[in-house]
């Protein structure tokens, strides 16, 4: 699988076929959204053993596809297609400012009569 250039989410095809012993050799196709096609497989490889119980070896990758954002199907991946999309930052800790923190902090100890 050839790398690609640019470094922007796409969607990708990838049809493939396993073996189980259950059901002989089974053909698929399954959509993926990932930054290169690489990574659209090696998601192929754990969904399928996820789900299917398929091992390494026992799948075969017949080819892997960029499609356009109107041609999936799949609603997991269309979730992400929105233009205003955002991922907030809930929970934010603020950090207190240097000089305020402090490693080692000397106690007073107060005598008492």
């Amino acid at each position: 699988v050839v790398k690609d250039r640019k470094i922007a989410a796409r969607n990708y095809a990838v049809d493939l076929a396993y073996y189980s012993q259950k059901c002989g050799y089974t053909q698929m196709t399954k959509e993926f959204r990932d930054v290169s096609k690489s990574g659209a497989v090696s998601r192929a490889y754990n969904d399928l053993a996820s789900r299917h119980r398929a091992r390494f070896q026992s799948i075969d990758i017949l080819s892997v596809k960029s499609i356009a954002d109107n041609k999936c199907h799949r609603s997991f991946v269309q979730q992400f297609h929105d233009a205003k999309l955002s991922f907030p930052l809930l929970h934010r800790r603020v950090q207190p400012n240097r000089k305020d923190r402090v490693i080692f902090a000397s106690k007073k100890t107060v005598k008492r009569n």
